[in-house]
């Protein structure tokens, strides 16, 4: 994904007085979202997966190999769709998208997280990229990395 749009992301709901929660880290393109006790970390990459597309992946790691077992998800939305319910309730409730769920992830463990749509999209949908920490987990060393994203299934012929 170009980097134009890794530096369009947004923090979601980001607390005063704490430091940034989400980062770019220019030097490998990707994004480090810090899960944070008792509530998910979400940025939002707009406009970020192209209309047409079938299915997105994200290649994810937590850097610190000594770090806690920190849970992932991918959704792609609407714009304006409300993101916090899908990543709660772990469904689309007739929003056009798609969701991956959450998936838990061994600490220095690199691994990929899709999303895939019903349907293609007939304009691009918003991105999110949530993490949270799994249940018993301390905060400590989750840096949550998201290094890669693909996006598989584009109808050349249809996007023309």
């Amino acid at each position: 994904m170009a980097s134009s749009v890794l530096s369009r992301f947004a923090e979601l709901d980001p607390k005063p007085g704490h430091g940034p929660r989400v980062r770019l880290i220019d030097e490998t393109a990707a994004l480090e979202l810090r899960p944070v006790n008792g509530t998910m970390t979400v940025a939002k990459l707009p406009a970020a997966l192209p209309a047409k597309a079938r299915r997105l992946t994200a290649t994810i790691k937590t850097a610190d190999a000594e770090g806690p077992l920190v849970e992932y998800a991918l959704l792609a939305l609407a714009p304006r769709a409300g993101y916090r319910q899908v990543l709660t309730e772990g469904r689309l409730n007739g929003h056009q998208g798609g969701f991956s769920g959450w998936l838990a992830i061994h600490p220095d463990f690199t691994t990929q997280i899709h999303v895939t749509l019903a349907q293609p999209a007939t304009r691009p949908l918003d991105l999110y990229l949530a993490t949270r920490l799994a249940d018993g987990q301390a905060a400590e060393a989750a840096q949550a990395r998201w290094l890669e994203f693909v996006v598989d299934g584009l109808d050349e012929v249809a996007a023309r």
